[in-house]
């Protein structure tokens, strides 16, 4: 019988897909992308991997999803930076710079996963030695 994690299942549910969420974020900056797989996001929590399927359809989901929990965070954090003593036209000139700054390493990230993604299925499969 699966363990309950909250008081209810709607507060499990949530709890379960933030830990996914969390999981998945700490292994694909510490084992990269393409060598974690989703048996060790999984693991990662303890939950079986039928469970994971209960809350994301496959890998680029979990990634999609990733980038969708943590893109409003980092625009509150552009926002809150811009100096609120500058006039109207400092602070667009300001969003726009800090806008470059985050737009230069989201194109990289979306380069690398198009890259991911172009790669031959052998270059996706973790070594087993």
């Amino acid at each position: 019988m699966p363990r309950i994690r909250a008081s209810n299942i709607e507060e499990h549910k949530e709890l379960t897909r933030g830990q996914i969420l969390e999981a998945a974020q700490e292994l694909f900056q510490a084992e990269g992308y393409l060598t974690t797989s989703l048996g060790d996001v999984a693991n990662r929590i303890g939950i079986g991997r039928t469970t994971f399927y209960e809350y994301f359809i496959d890998k680029e989901d979990l990634l999609c999803s990733l980038v969708e929990a943590t893109l409003p965070q980092i625009i509150r954090d552009m926002i809150a930076a811009v100096p609120r003593e500058a006039g109207p036209a400092e602070q667009l000139s300001e969003l726009a710079t800090r806008t470059g700054l985050h737009r230069s390493a989201i194109q990289r990230a979306l380069d690398r996963i198009e890259r991911l993604a172009d790669a031959p299925p052998e270059a996706n499969v973790r070594r087993l030695a």
